[in-house]
């Protein structure tokens, strides 16, 4: 070494990189990088964000591609991590609570409505607007805000539309019970049980 023929020093680079001592070697070096650039980064807060500002269209949709093309690794990852990515979303929620709380409320609703009922807060406002904001069972007006009820067919899943709180209550009291809330309004449609006068007095 050097070798003269250079078919031969070719061929030692090339079994040398396959040997554990080459890989050892990579290794210490990608050790050592690792730890300059982390060391670099804490001395230096920020460098990243001009150059990764000025470059966020493509870097957004490099990563949407990527997550695309390896959806197995995000799955692995977010399994093997799972409690350290709900101990910094909550703690995340925590700050924002603190520092902009009505922006945390409608995050935090927004991803009830998306979990439960597969719809988004603008969906949500969008629904109330087409009810010309009254509730479709009392016409009274609703609340303002996201707090009415998303009323849905506790068999199916379905959406039908938003309620009051008062009429979702009923609703759920009769369980969707179309025959019992047709001898609701028949009986409402009466003056009680016949004779009700004898009846009272009868027990006194």
């Amino acid at each position: 070494m050097p070798y003269a023929d250079p078919a031969k020093q070719a061929e030692y680079f090339r079994n040398y990189r396959k040997s554990e001592k080459c890989k050892q070697v990579e290794e210490n070096r990608k050790g050592k990088r690792n730890e300059y650039y982390q060391t670099y980064d804490k001395d230096h807060p920020g460098r990243h964000k001009p150059y990764y500002e000025a470059h966020k269209d493509y870097y957004s949709e490099k990563g949407k591609e990527w997550r695309l093309n390896n959806p197995e690794y995000q799955s692995e990852w977010r399994s093997k991590n799972r409690e350290a990515i709900n101990a910094k979303r909550r703690e995340a929620r925590k700050e924002l609570m603190i520092t902009n709380p009505d922006l945390a409320k409608k995050i935090m609703r927004d991803g009830q409505l998306r979990t439960k009922f597969g719809i988004s807060v603008k969906q949500y406002h969008n629904m109330i607007k087409a009810q010309n904001n009254t509730c479709p069972i009392c016409k009274n007006q609703l609340a303002p805000g996201t707090g009415n009820p998303v009323d849905h067919d506790h068999k199916t899943g379905k959406i039908r539309e938003i309620l009051c709180p008062d009429c979702n209550a009923t609703l759920g009291y009769f369980n969707d019970d179309i025959p019992s809330m047709q001898r609701t309004i028949e009986y409402l449609k009466t003056d009680g049980i016949a004779g009700i006068e004898e009846v009272l007095n009868a027990a006194r």
